[in-house]
């Protein structure tokens, strides 16, 4: 759903209406995060869901344990995915590259003191993986609300709350085409 951000950041750009690009960003927020909210109980409730189609008992345990792991993690993408799409229109792809490094590297350190040092095992790898993710969005944040964006990002608006239902429709078009 968020590469209708790209699209939408992309036209802005490209027509000059630079003040749009960062309500369309926070309209995207606003949908992806109404829709992943209403998706987070399919991982709360993966447990009872799997045991009820006959899954196998092991894989119902582990799957349940990783499902809840992964609800921090679905939040992230839609900061993180509309948050690159909103830099990429912008041509800003070096800070993409920057951010995406050092999430990449704090994946590894945090992974291996997960994992090997504190033996946490597959608790310490989903939760390596939540931290390394959130680091590279509050990255994001702080470049974006930091002023590296002034054209583009003027705060926090009500405008946002404005014609959701084109913005609603574009969204799921794009996920449906992706997928």
């Amino acid at each position: 759903m968020s590469s209708a951000t790209e699209t939408l950041c992309g036209q802005a750009f490209g027509a000059g209406q630079d003040h749009m690009m960062g309500i369309y960003l926070q309209r995207s927020w606003i949908v992806n995060f109404i829709t992943v909210t209403i998706l987070v109980p399919i991982f709360i409730f993966a447990t009872p869901f799997l045991r009820l189609i006959g899954e196998q008992e092991n894989i119902v345990v582990a799957a349940g344990k990783i499902s809840l792991w992964c609800i921090p993690f679905i939040y992230y993408l839609i900061f993180n995915f509309t948050i690159q799409m909103y830099l990429q229109a912008q041509l800003k792809n070096m800070i993409v590259g920057w951010l995406s490094t050092l999430a990449f590297i704090f994946h590894m350190m945090f992974s291996w003191i997960f994992v090997f040092k504190l033996n946490w095992g597959i608790d310490g790898a989903l939760g390596a993986m939540n931290v390394a993710s959130w680091a590279s969005v509050i990255g994001q944040f702080v470049y974006i609300f930091g002023g590296w964006c002034p054209n583009t990002w003027k705060g926090f608006t009500l405008a946002a709350f404005v014609d959701l239902w084109p913005v609603i429709k574009l969204s799921a078009s794009s996920g449906l085409m992706l997928w």
